[in-house]
């Protein structure tokens, strides 16, 4: 099996990260450990906003119905934007780990999850076709 992706390229014979080489029979074992980030203050900020926002609409309900209706929907848009935000914003840093006989280096790092799925099979087939 083998892979190409950008800088990164895996065959029979290596695995290349950038300028960084691992010859497959060298490698005894290969790992993907995940880590998900926090996300920033910007989406708390915005549902922050909009909650108080919201607050004000219901305040001045009895006075301006339409003022009121309009700075209700601006604090629903905020907060719907900022709990998109959060959500989008939760990702997950995958790190493709390989354990040679001299020590575990860190391969490469990305946050596409399917990426590394590949570049791991990829190592494995070659792994097993060598012994």
């Amino acid at each position: 099996m083998r892979y190409q992706n950008g800088d990164v390229s895996i065959d029979g014979d290596f695995a290349r990260f950038g300028s960084k080489s691992y010859a497959i029979d060298k490698i005894t074992s290969v790992d993907v450990r995940g880590r998900e980030r926090q996300a920033g203050c910007v989406p708390v900020v915005l549902i922050i906003i909009g909650v108080f926002i919201g607050l004000a609409a219901a305040g001045m309900f009895a006075d301006d119905t339409k003022q009121a209706i309009v700075t209700g929907l601006v604090a629903v848009v905020l907060i719907l934007w900022g709990s998109r935000l959060q959500t989008k914003k939760r990702l997950t840093d995958y790190t493709l780990l390989l354990t040679t006989s001299s020590a575990e280096v860190q391969a490469t790092q990305t946050t596409d999850g399917d990426e590394v799925a590949k570049m791991r099979a990829a190592i494995e087939a070659a792994m097993v076709a060598k012994r």
